[in-house]
């Protein structure tokens, strides 16, 4: 069993930077992942700079992710219209 990673922060934009790290360091088992905050005087508290950058990267990943999931789906059209047109082919998966 993996051990846990844990990251506690009492700055919330580090937590989440840390973690936002952790999780693009490329490794493929993340869990268990724990984000402990702790949040003085009810609010917590925040670096701007950080918090912008994490979710530029993010907002990025997220296009990067829909215009491959749009090619994928482009290659899958083009393979079945050539499937279409010679029939004595494999399928393509």
């Amino acid at each position: 069993m993996k051990v846990p990673e844990v990251i506690s922060e009492n700055n919330l934009s580090y937590a989440w930077g840390r973690a936002f790290l952790v999780a693009m360091s490329g490794s493929k088992d993340l869990m268990p992942l724990t984000i402990s905050i702790g949040i003085p005087d009810g609010l917590p508290i925040e670096n701007i700079k950080i918090r912008e950058a994490v979710d530029a990267a993010l907002t990025n990943l997220q296009a990067a992710a829909a215009a491959l999931a749009g090619k994928e789906a482009a290659v899958k059209q083009a393979a079945q219209a050539l499937d279409d047109l010679n029939p004595d082919t494999p399928p393509v998966p």
